[in-house]
């Protein structure tokens, strides 16, 4: 059974400053911070990336795929990264919001509307939307956001 736990981000002068980690931690409950009671928290997805670190819905995660595809001597392979926002839908479970896409294999991208579902042993966390916005944000000079 997943553990039932948040983290909720704490802002001093409208600045984020840390998170502060709440629900049935170490087999204990540890209450959200008084004032906020839970205002922007972040539930945490019961998945592991692949490096073992948790993710939480606001993580920024790049999601790994290699597919290949077609028949016979038409056979190709396609090596694309996902990068996006990580929300939690009641119908698909944790997916990367609107994400960014790299296709490794001819260096296109672009930006796809909708969700794509994530697995935790191809994920990498590689920040939140409070520490780290600008991995989400659009960029103007038709390059990828990327680390």
């Amino acid at each position: 059974m997943r553990e039932i736990k948040y983290r909720q981000p704490l802002f001093h002068n409208g600045h984020f400053r840390k998170f502060h980690y709440w629900g049935d931690i170490d087999g204990g409950f540890q209450s959200p911070v008084a004032g906020n009671l839970g205002r922007n928290s972040q539930e945490f997805t019961g998945l592991l990336d692949k490096n073992g670190k948790e993710i939480y819905e606001g993580d920024v995660v790049i999601l790994r795929c290699h597919v290949s595809a077609g028949y016979y001597e038409d056979r190709y392979d396609i090596d694309m990264d996902f990068t996006g926002g990580v929300v939690i839908l009641p119908s698909m479970g944790a997916c990367i919001k609107n994400p960014i896409w790299v296709d490794n294999m001819d260096d296109r991208h672009g930006k796809n509307q909708g969700y794509k579902n994530i697995r935790g042993y191809r994920s990498e966390v590689i920040g939140n939307i409070y520490e780290n916005p600008e991995l989400i944000s659009p960029k103007t000079d038709s390059t990828p956001n990327r680390i």
